[in-house]
């Protein structure tokens, strides 16, 4: 069997080292690599078309970051162009689908350069799981482990219970990340207003993304608190502002069995984080339609305001390296009978316009056979609609019929997802 031909980006005066063992390494394990090292003294071709052929052309794509944004590639005409070689080779592994392993070096402050933010930003707006080194040995070992878990060499591979929150929400998805990694990825604190059927994936929805801070935050597990909001009778919204700060007290006071919280601002969770050594703080708010009656509604819309206001206007430097995200999830029950007063209060509210996701929706038997593929656990459409009917059939209150047509509900879905994932991990073992 050939063996795996291995594409080596990453810039080249900071991390020459870095390349060098790394493509020894791989090298002696019987892999082709592929960099611009190798390439002959002199080319009738354009340097960028070159290493944009090689990418198309290769097994697997290694990218390697560092603090360097790389020289500016040029054309043919010898001017320079937008993007460096390195960026230009990114591009290149996802417009041909490659198999993508990205490795940043850890680094003791953010890069400088706004370029290479704007870069490290959209590649970490990928759905990618990315690894980490801080020493020169560390990398051949993260890149060696990586290529053999993606590509099954010397060991079974087991599919992660957690790819069941990664089936379809790419509109969500977008929205998510442009406002976390891009748009405001300079804002320590977010606000994002989830709406849905209650059955529809809210929680799914922020696994997914704890998971993904996970992957991309040295293997850190996010911190996430989760409660209702329900008001039964307050005379104002400063009593339920406070009383959703008494909330977020006592979750983060059950999650840490700490008492060193005393009052809930933006800089005393910063500080709490900095102190439970965390990087981020969900804080995940639940409205059921049923709560919001027609007498309460203006107190709800003052309130989350107000909250939001409050917690918008604090901007600490010495947290850089923080976020809290905070998620009001507002979930439809069955035949709800005050639509116009949600609308009213939340969906169409201006003040949500640039917080508000797109609607949680239904999930369909083609978003699972999507998903299937793309994770490489089955390729095979005809395959997939079987599995799909046998493992359906387990699931309470679903049914194919309703899968193949309206779709049925996400928790309905996450089921089916393990299911699947299970059936697999058993024939592998």
């Amino acid at each position: 069997m050939p063996a795996y031909k291995i594409y080596i980006s990453s810039t080249y005066r900071d991390l020459i080292e870095d390349r060098a063992l790394l493509r020894l390494k791989l090298d002696q394990a019987q892999y082709s690599t592929i960099c611009m090292e190798k390439y002959p003294p002199a080319l009738s071709m354009v340097i960028k078309t070159k290493c944009e052929d090689d990418v198309k052309n290769c097994d697997i794509y290694i990218g390697i970051i560092g603090d360097s944004y790389g020289s500016l590639a040029k054309d043919e005409a010898g001017n320079e162009l937008a993007h460096s070689y390195t960026e230009y080779e990114y591009d290149a592994a996802v417009a041909n689908k490659k198999k993508r392993l990205i490795f940043f070096k850890q680094l003791e402050k953010e890069p400088d350069d706004p370029r290479l933010r704007a870069f490290i930003a959209k590649i970490r707006a990928s759905a990618f799981l990315m690894g980490f080194f801080k020493e020169l040995h560390q990398l051949p070992t993260e890149v060696l482990a990586s290529i053999v878990a993606e590509t099954g060499d010397y060991r079974k591979r087991q599919f992660s219970p957690d790819l069941k929150y990664f089936c379809n929400r790419s509109e969500h998805a977008s929205a998510f990340e442009s406002n976390l990694f891009q748009k405001r990825k300079d804002d320590k604190i977010h606000f994002f207003l989830l709406p849905g059927h209650e059955f529809n994936g809210h929680r799914a929805f922020i696994e997914r993304y704890k998971c993904k801070l996970k992957s991309l935050y040295n293997n850190e597990e996010p911190v996430d608190i989760s409660f209702n909001v329900k008001i039964d009778t307050a005379p104002d919204d400063t009593v339920v502002r406070n009383t959703i700060k008494d909330f977020i007290r006592q979750g983060l006071k059950d999650r840490f069995d700490s008492d060193d919280l005393d009052d809930v601002s933006a800089n005393s969770l910063f500080e709490f984080l900095q102190r439970q050594k965390k990087k981020f703080l969900f804080i995940v708010m639940n409205v059921q339609s049923s709560y919001i009656k027609e007498h309460y509604a203006e107190l709800y819309k003052n309130t989350f305001e107000k909250f939001y206001a409050e917690f918008s206007n604090a901007d600490n430097p010495a947290y850089q390296d923080k976020k809290i995200i905070f998620f009001l999830n507002l979930k439809y029950l069955d035949n709800a009978r005050n639509l116009d007063v949600l609308n009213r209060t939340f969906v169409d509210n201006q003040y949500y316009a640039d917080k508000k996701l797109p609607l949680l929706d239904n999930i369909v038997a083609d978003d699972i056979t999507e998903w299937l593929e793309f994770h490489n656990i089955e390729k095979t459409p005809l395959v997939a609609r079987k599995l799909l009917q046998k493992e359906i059939s387990t699931i309470e209150d679903a049914n194919f019929d309703e899968l193949t047509s309206d779709g049925i509900y996400m928790d309905e879905a996450e089921q089916l997802l393990e299911s699947i994932i299970n059936h697999y991990n058993k024939k592998i073992e």
